[in-house]
């Protein structure tokens, strides 16, 4: 059997399954990514890019659908020696680019408050200067700069680290004392339940689809998407009762298991299975 996943930020949410399907005999397994994806370890990835970006006489209704077809005509990737440790009042946020999709303008709004009323708590944002979903300011080359402007921090203790490997990633998510995931109603990022499973404290946006998956008090907390001031309110309150939030954190891990790996590469098997009349073993 040939599978050929296509995903512009390849593996993206695929990273199990494909791995899954690379490992087994007779599965032959390709992708098709941008110039830009990750990649995965033992599968060939064939990278493009497109060669214009969406016309801005296109109506805007439409512009994802002509970038889709763009991206399918091309087919044919702590710097100052800080060390932060489990304990130490760590702020994190991760997104693929620093967006306001993903709530980067209401997390850096919430940032001066957050910084003055906890004079040692250290914040580790990562992800990239470009857009996923969105589009780019226009008073600014990207929105970390519009909002750093907007919003200036000590750089002493917000470390931007850009995009990273899995590795430091995961680091991050194990050392956090407060993790920060805020969304538009929209879809939901593969880093909300890696965060879940790393044992976060999740402070999340009231929003669609993060009320399917955090649970006001029993995995994690929610506020309001635009409430900067309620933001920095909870995150200092997280800091503050590291030792009361140990067991939120345990039942944050426990709900991740609902959606671990296994389970949902026995679905794609099924799914993949039913499609091409194969029997794809587990």
């Amino acid at each position: 059997m040939n599978v050929l996943f296509i995903h512009q930020n390849f593996p993206g949410q695929f990273g199990h399954i494909a791995e899954h399907l690379a490992r087994l005999a007779g599965v032959d397994v390709r992708a098709i990514g941008r110039d830009y994806a990750p990649g995965q370890q033992g599968i060939r990835l064939y990278r493009y890019r497109p060669h214009r970006q969406s016309h801005k006489e296109t109506h805007p209704y439409v512009r994802t659908f002509e970038s889709g077809v763009l991206h399918g005509q091309q087919v044919l990737r702590l710097p100052d020696g800080r060390q932060l440790k489990t304990g130490d009042p760590v702020v994190t946020y991760v997104a693929r680019n620093l967006e306001p999709y993903r709530g980067f303008d209401t997390f850096m709004r919430a940032l001066p408050r957050l910084l003055a009323m906890h004079a040692t708590c250290q914040v580790v944002v990562i992800g990239g200067d470009d857009v996923s979903y969105g589009r780019q300011p226009r008073d600014a080359p990207n929105w970390r700069t519009k909002l750093l402007r907007e919003n200036p921090v000590d750089p002493n203790r917000v470390h931007f680290l850009g995009k990273v490997d899995y590795a430091t990633y995961r680091t991050a998510l194990q050392v956090s004392a407060a993790h920060i995931y805020l969304t538009y109603p929209f879809v939901l990022s593969w880093s909300l339940q890696e965060a879940l499973a790393c044992g976060c404290l999740v402070i999340a946006s009231d929003t669609a689809p993060v009320r399917e998956v955090i649970h006001q008090g029993n995995n994690g907390l929610l506020v309001d998407f635009f409430d900067k001031d309620k933001l920095s309110e909870q995150i200092i309150q997280a800091l503050a009762a590291q030792e009361e939030n140990i067991e939120l954190r345990k039942r944050a891990y426990i709900s991740a298991r609902e959606y671990a790996s296994y389970l949902g590469v026995q679905r794609y098997l099924q799914e993949i299975n039913e499609l091409s009349g194969a029997q794809v073993k587990s």
